[in-house]
């Protein structure tokens, strides 16, 4: 490569030439410690084509071992690893990495992006931090028992410092979305009155029969879950429930609590209003001239119906509660482990002491400072404060070759 310095930063066209290999280039010189890694980092794009990436890689690598550099191919995710192992990033942030690159919808790319921007860090460092000054008051206690100025926490005081953590990590895990489809994706759930389509609409919606469909009531009995994509990209469950009769059936009303967004369905000729917050749709509109106001008046059958009927509820996910869960972090099925297992060490601390008299100190200290430390140890591994080599090699393999 001729013309171009790698001690400034920037991007420079140049020519590539390695054996009978001569085609333009472009060099983007990233000197340390601005790069994302703090080294010095050369990118080069070139061709798109594999054979020739590869054939460029081996002779760059080669060429680098004649000279004694000690040049090798990627591994998975090296690159963000090495920001991770010069202090760039916190493990937390460089997992949440791999989650951006996996993003399959709009979605899950904000969720993804908001962990990467260290979201999971702010919300577990103080959880952290409180963890060591109960424990360090626990150990004071063992350590200068016999000391007159030095008292035990009293147990009413540890079992409402406890408390507070445990409720601070549940709270972060409830505002957090698992990686692992489909349970992550926004649920809407089809309620309404029996026989009024919604079957119809939810087969319709997914492109094959999954509900049955019959004229009599009570043809669907249990909440039926399918994934769909949305003509956007949107992932989401559809959740078809037996129909609402003179009272509310225990199976639509569960459903109905873990929704994120209602459709309710009624015929247009029968209409009735939704007794809760829902996205109103008249359905059977081909077999009665009565519009009643509602968000859509829609025939199964309808292309142009079906299409409303999905941009209808993309919308609605967007507008009404896309904000709250778009804002919900990405956490990884490793770093969901790892908070159950804080909350699980605090709650066994907390069963330590049950018994002892709130005014007095914990009979059994030890116990509880062992559980506060596999505690911390579990936050630790989250933020990559105090992670294990086999935890780094579970992290960054599940990321492409070099990234």
């Amino acid at each position: 490569m001729n013309n171009v310095s790698c001690d400034i930063r920037g991007v420079a066209p140049t020519r590539l030439q390695i054996e009978s290999i001569d085609l333009p280039a472009i060099v983007l010189s990233m000197p340390a410690p601005r790069s994302f890694t703090t080294e010095h980092v050369v990118e080069i794009q070139i061709t798109g084509n594999p054979l020739l990436l590869q054939r460029i890689v081996e002779a760059l690598i080669e060429s680098a071992r004649t000279r004694g550099l000690p040049a090798r191919h990627a591994i998975a995710g090296e690159f963000t690893y090495r920001a991770w192992c010069h202090g760039r990033i916190p493990l937390d942030e460089a997992e949440s990495i791999a989650s951006v690159i996996a993003a399959q919808s709009a979605d899950d790319l904000a969720a993804a992006r908001h962990a990467m921007h260290g979201a999971m860090h702010t919300l577990v460092q103080p959880v952290s931090r409180s963890i060591a000054e109960i424990l360090a008051l626990v150990e004071s206690g063992i350590d200068f028992s016999d000391e007159e100025d030095v008292v035990m926490i009293p147990v009413s005081e540890l079992r409402q410092r406890l408390n507070g953590c445990v409720e601070s990590l549940e709270a972060t895990g409830n505002s957090t979305r698992g990686d692992e489809p489909p349970e992550s994706r926004p649920r809407v759930v089809f309620r309404g009155p029996a026989n009024a389509g919604k079957s119809t609409l939810f087969n319709a919606l997914l492109g094959q029969t999954r509900a049955l469909v019959n004229a009599s009531r009570g043809t669907t009995r249990d909440a039926i879950v399918e994934s769909c994509t949305l003509p956007s990209g949107r992932l989401i469950l559809l959740v078809d429930t037996p129909g609402d009769e003179s009272t509310t059936t225990l199976v639509a009303a569960g459903a109905q609590q873990e929704a994120d967004l209602v459709v309710w369905c009624a015929p247009c000729n029968q209409w009735v209003p939704s007794p809760e917050a829902a996205l109103e749709i008249a359905t059977k509109r081909d077999l009665s001239e009565l519009r009643p106001t509602v968000d859509l008046h829609a025939h199964a059958d309808s292309l142009d119906d079906l299409a409303q009927l999905a941009s209808l509820i993309d919308l609605a996910l967007t507008n009404e509660q896309s904000s709250s869960w778009s804002n919900r972090l990405i956490c990884t099925h490793r770093q969901r482990g790892l908070l159950l297992d804080a909350v699980a060490r605090l709650n066994a601390a907390s069963e330590v002491i049950s018994q002892d008299r709130s005014t007095s100190g914990p009979s059994r200290p030890e116990e509880i400072a062992a559980e506060l430390r596999h505690a911390l140890d579990a936050i630790g591994a989250i933020t990559g404060e105090v992670p294990p080599d086999d935890v780094l090699g579970l992290v960054f393999s599940s990321f492409c070759v070099g990234k």
